[in-house]
């Protein structure tokens, strides 16, 4: 019945504890798990948009958006590539060529296909190789970075939508397959180390919860 603070020993074993705790995730492991958010949202962008020489200096910005050729573009991502696979993606399963993924609908694959009209890097390659004006080609840049933003905001809040029903209506997708071979999450990436932790998370959660209809676990 002694005060916490009153209690040194306890407070001891605690900062023990701690230390030991902190010792068992390896350094490097500590520092990418630090260093993700920064890496993916800030280095990656900023390198892929410097390496694809992506400048508006000295241009005007408000012309570049009356060109057809800023049109063709950014349609041709946003609307011409998610047309494209979907409809590849139906030829192929209606002609029984290959089959939509264990859980994943029609749906899913029009989100992916969404996403598909991100990948600016190779679009600004390939536009730099298209066009001889530089003013063309800062146009092709314009559409291709709206259009790949575009396409990364309508893929993702669409998935989300679906995810979220799914969620209402009591479906739970989880990959066991994500740990390692040997069950040592520390050797997966973040990313993967993260989902397979969550969905050992929702695993328990399931399983502690005895009135689940185990039919509506995917």
């Amino acid at each position: 019945e002694e005060p916490v603070l009153a209690q040194g020993r306890y407070m001891e074993t605690v900062r023990h504890l701690s230390h030991v705790a902190r010792q068992v995730v390896p350094p490097a492991t500590r520092l990418e798990h630090k260093l993700y958010p920064w890496v993916y949202f800030g280095i990656l962008p900023l390198f892929a948009l410097t390496n694809a020489d992506v400048s508006f200096a000295g241009m005007d910005v408000g012309s570049l958006f009356a060109s057809p050729v800023f049109f063709g573009i950014f349609f041709g991502l946003l609307v011409g590539k998610p047309l494209g696979i979907m409809l590849m993606s139906f030829l192929v399963v209606k002609l029984k060529l290959a089959s939509l993924p264990e859980n994943v609908n029609w749906q899913h694959m029009l989100g992916a296909s969404i996403l598909g009209g991100v990948g600016f890097t190779m679009a600004i390659f390939v536009a730099n190789l298209a066009f001889a004006d530089a003013v063309l080609v800062a146009t092709a840049k314009l559409g291709i970075l709206l259009a790949s933003l575009a396409a990364g905001v309508l893929g993702f809040t669409f998935l989300l939508v679906q995810a979220r029903g799914a969620q209402k209506q009591g479906v739970a997708f989880v990959d066991p397959a994500v740990e390692g071979a040997d069950g040592d999450l520390e050797a997966l990436p973040t990313a993967a180390r993260e989902a397979a932790l969550e969905g050992r998370e929702m695993l328990h959660d399931l399983e502690a919860d005895e009135e689940l209809d185990p039919r509506g676990v995917a």
